[in-house]
């Protein structure tokens, strides 16, 4: 992992980052990243991980949909057809 020094910058600047850094929990290292996480982004690991938790807590809900239309006999319609039905055009 790379290290970076961040020259010029003002006292009371460095003791706005510690206040901000105390408010929020964390040290003045950890502010740091979270604050260029905000405005560069996560990397690709991360990117990665979040894209897994997302899938991982949306596919039980997906299959509780699943079970509720085979319950309920919902049919599937494409939204092609649904378009075509809500225009007028029967098919």
């Amino acid at each position: 992992m790379a290290n970076i020094t961040v020259s010029g910058l003002s006292d009371e600047f460095v003791e706005r980052l510690k206040k901000r850094a105390a408010a929020n929990s964390r040290s003045v290292e950890d502010e740091v990243l979270y604050i260029l996480k905000r405005v560069i982004g996560p990397d690709a690991d991360e990117r990665e991980a979040r894209v897994k938790e997302f899938f991982e807590k949306v596919e039980p809900l997906l299959e509780k949909q699943r079970q509720w239309e085979d319950v309920h006999n919902v049919e599937q319609i494409p939204s092609e057809i649904l378009v075509r039905k809500m225009r007028g055009h029967e098919d």
